[in-house]
């Protein structure tokens, strides 16, 4: 499951569009259930594109990253895609 399979669910979408509306669409595209289950997830406000909708998903089959991963991430305070090299600093 990807970021794509979201966005191509959402291409018949007005924007600005309330959490409805995205579901309403993406059943008429023929969402997996997958998508569906990841749109009905998200917070109930007005998103104002595909990228915002995207960005609110937070699921590791969306971003490419489990929740382990954004943990260790967070706890040490990396930026993500950054190489293991270039991660390391002398102290």
């Amino acid at each position: 499951m990807s970021s794509k399979e979201v966005r191509d669910s959402l291409v018949d979408v007005d924007f600005p569009a309330g959490k409805d509306a995205l579901l309403e669409a993406a059943s008429r595209q023929g969402a997996s259930d997958a998508v569906m289950r990841l749109l009905r997830a998200i917070p109930p406000v007005d998103y104002e594109s595909r990228d915002t909708v995207i960005a609110s998903i937070d699921s590791a089959e969306a971003t490419g990253q489990s929740a382990s991963q954004k943990g260790r991430q967070a706890l040490l305070r990396q930026k993500p895609g950054v190489a293991q090299h270039m991660r390391r600093t002398m102290t």
